[in-house]
């Protein structure tokens, strides 16, 4: 290609929002790689132009991750910085006045919003009268202060015809490491979360 063909193609490619111009190649195989000297991808990144984080084609390289150890080339505090940062003269000798809030301040400034606040909230509407209340006392004794658990019942042997009921009513069926469980029945029952270990 001769120079002026490739300044040519250079000032086209900027002022064009494309990230692979392709020249006496077609198309296709040249973005992809196949004629050109560009990587071997299916995949092509956009660029910024179509809200992508590279304009390159992605192969292998892009999907390692590369983990890089830096070390410290120059000091992140010199000499000159902190010549910069320090203050006048005049200003060296004047004791820095520093406001730190005290509790009670902070108090007394919340109470003080809290109390414009509640000043400004409208008084609900009086309720209507409630009739009178009488409280029952139940008495607690030994018998009736402790709940008894009530007994639950495992079964011995559980069909898919015994599932499917339980499903269609909403009910648990309560077995035990002794129940025994056709294979159709134990699918369809911890498929549906039927059982219930006792």
């Amino acid at each position: 290609m001769h120079t002026q063909d490739r300044a040519a193609a250079i000032r086209f490619g900027e002022l064009m929002p494309a990230s692979r111009v392709i020249i006496n190649s077609p198309t296709t195989h040249g973005a992809i790689g196949f004629s050109t000297d560009l990587a071997p991808s299916m995949t092509l990144g956009c660029g910024s132009w179509g809200g992508n984080v590279t304009s390159d084609n992605i192969s292998p390289h892009h999907l390692m991750d590369i983990k890089r150890v830096a070390f410290e080339t120059k000091p992140v505090s010199s000499q000159q910085s902190a010549v910069s940062n320090r203050p006048p003269a005049s200003q060296a000798t004047a004791p820095i006045n520093r406001m730190v809030p005290r509790r009670e301040d902070i108090a007394a400034i919340v109470d003080s919003f809290l109390s414009k606040k509640l000043a400004q909230t409208p008084e609900p509407p009086k309720a209507a009268p409630v009739a009178e209340v009488k409280t029952v006392v139940h008495e607690i004794t030994p018998e009736n202060a402790v709940q008894k658990p009530v007994p639950i019942k495992t079964v011995d042997f559980v069909s898919e015809d015994d599932v499917r009921k339980a499903i269609e009513s909403g009910d648990k069926i309560y077995i035990s490491k002794k129940t025994i469980l056709t294979p159709s029945a134990r699918d369809l029952g911890e498929e549906k979360e039927v059982f219930a270990n006792v």
